[in-house]
């Protein structure tokens, strides 16, 4: 059995590993002593080990040595030696994971990335040194001129495209915009207003919350309840999700002001952690373990063999 898309950078990785591994034995910059002759070649797995976002970067592992378990450990043929490095929660932890892979580990090429912070303050060092990064989950969209970054994801404003124009249709009244000050927060927010305005939806305000310092929700959902808003958009993923979504509920919000999301609010462990927190919420993503197709039935088949859990966007 091989993987669908759902596996993002494993996929996307296998598929460009021909171009990228070619290159291993003509003396290029393209990895260094792992680029001679037909020797494993390292490629670095950089996703979060630790923080907020520690559930994503779990996630995104597993599938990734899931395909290799299938393929015999290779791409493109070349026998894989995978360096992990912990992302982190901040563009600064990412930028010293990966800068470590870069001129440390002398991988030949990198793939994973949760936060679009890290993969913004990562772009420099991919592109100086000419080392390929296939990201499979951050995907801000201020990066459109990358040579050496492919993304395999979706844009961050999909899913809040895909839900401004169901939100304005549904909702008799103005909505509040609130979601985690970095840069896939404010293209989540941006997607939404895009759909939501066009279909003649109420902005009631737009509050962005410190990342990834906040843990205490209070102050900002009171200023929801004081808006009158009908409704709300917001945009919050692992650990700030359950966080979020359990003080909702225990604000009385829940069942009070509609909740539509990004899909990544309840996604994957999060929705069990938040528990009965999390019911009435709409979401909108761009996949689901409940696929009914015969490729997504095999993969999660395997995914949850491996894991004992079912698989994510991530």
């Amino acid at each position: 059995m091989k993987l669908t898309l759902t596996m993002r950078g494993a996929l996307a990785l296998a598929a460009s590993a021909s171009l990228v591994l070619a290159g291993c034995g003509g003396g290029g910059s393209l990895g260094g002593d792992d680029a001679a002759a037909d020797g494993p070649v390292k490629i670095g797995l950089l996703v979060p080990q630790s923080g907020v976002y520690k559930s994503l970067g779990d996630d995104m592992k597993a599938g990734f040595e899931l395909y290799l378990e299938q393929h015999d450990g290779k791409l493109g043929g070349r026998v894989i030696d995978v360096v992990l490095a912990d992302e982190g929660e901040t563009a600064d932890s990412g930028k010293a994971a990966a800068d470590k892979l870069v001129k440390q580990d002398q991988v030949t090429a990198v793939t994973g990335v949760v936060s679009s912070a890290v993969l913004n303050g990562t772009k420099d060092l991919f592109e100086t040194k000419g080392i390929p990064l296939v990201g499979s989950n951050a995907s801000p969209t201020n990066i459109n001129d990358a040579k050496f970054i492919w993304r395999t994801s979706y844009v961050n404003d999909e899913p809040g495209k895909a839900l401004g124009a169901y939100v304005a249709e549904n909702v008799d009244g103005p909505v509040y915009l609130l979601a985690a000050d970095y840069q896939a927060g404010k293209d989540e927010v941006e997607g939404f207003k895009e759909t939501f305005v066009k279909a003649g939806g109420e902005i009631a305000d737009e509050v962005y919350t410190p990342f990834p310092a906040t843990k205490n929700f209070q102050p900002f959902l009171a200023n929801l309840q004081k808006s009158k808003a009908k409704a709300v958009f917001t945009f919050y993923a692992g650990g700030a999700a359950v966080d979020f979504v359990k003080q909702y509920s225990q604000f009385g919000l829940q069942g009070d002001v509609d909740h539509y999301s990004a899909g990544f609010l309840t996604e994957g462990g999060v929705l069990t952690a938040q528990g009965k927190s999390a019911e009435g919420t709409f979401t909108a993503m761009n996949y689901s373990a409940d696929l009914d197709n015969a490729t997504n039935t095999a993969f999660v088949k395997a995914y949850q063999a491996k894991t004992g859990d079912a698989p994510t966007t991530y």
